[in-house]
């Protein structure tokens, strides 16, 4: 099956990037999974959602004494099954 990956940047507020995500799902599931992949601040209000969900970072360690960092384990709880790693930025 075909999956389209929409990595969000920054170019999207939580409300707009929803809407956006709404359209795409309708367009798109008849052929394929959407998989989202938004900024950090927005995972766990679109892992309630019924969509895949990709981070755009994850902690090179998965130990409990990084600050600001996000762990393998703490996006797995969110039900995040993708993670960009070695992209541009």
């Amino acid at each position: 099956m075909k999956k389209l990956y929409l990595n969000q940047k920054t170019y999207l507020n939580k409300n707009s990037l929803y809407e956006f995500i709404l359209n795409m799902r309708d367009y798109f599931n008849k052929s394929g999974d959407i998989v989202v992949i938004p900024s950090m601040c927005y995972l766990s209000i679109f892992s309630k959602e019924n969509i895949i969900l990709g981070s755009q970072n994850i902690a090179e360690y998965n130990t409990n004494n990084q600050t600001g960092e996000v762990t393998g384990d703490q996006l797995n709880s969110l039900g995040v099954e993708y993670t960009l790693i070695g992209h541009s930025e």
